[in-house]
């Protein structure tokens, strides 16, 4: 069994089980745009371009047209430990 990533090189594999990465991206986004009144400046950190999750932020990018109060700020990227992240990302 597979968990959070599939691996699709292992034929033997009796299950895979994660998210749907469009869903939960659009979902976040709306869900957050309805807890902000529909106004909020949103910016995402990432530990890398390629990951799969890259739908994910496709997904929240077209939920947040849907709500003109809702800005985008960008993508940081950033070494994968929450230390960095918060380094990364908070500091300005």
């Amino acid at each position: 069994m597979t968990f959070d990533s599939d691996c699709a090189a292992v034929p033997k594999r009796f299950a895979f089980y994660g998210v749907d990465d469009i869903e939960t991206g659009r979902q976040t986004m709306a869900e957050l745009a309805n807890l902000m009144n529909g106004k909020a400046t949103w910016q995402s950190s990432r530990a890398t371009r390629t990951h799969r999750t890259s739908k994910a932020r496709r997904s929240v990018r077209l939920e947040a047209k849907k709500h003109p109060g809702i800005k985008i700020i960008g993508t940081f990227y950033h070494i994968e430990t929450p230390q960095d992240a918060a380094g990364r990302c908070c500091a300005s």
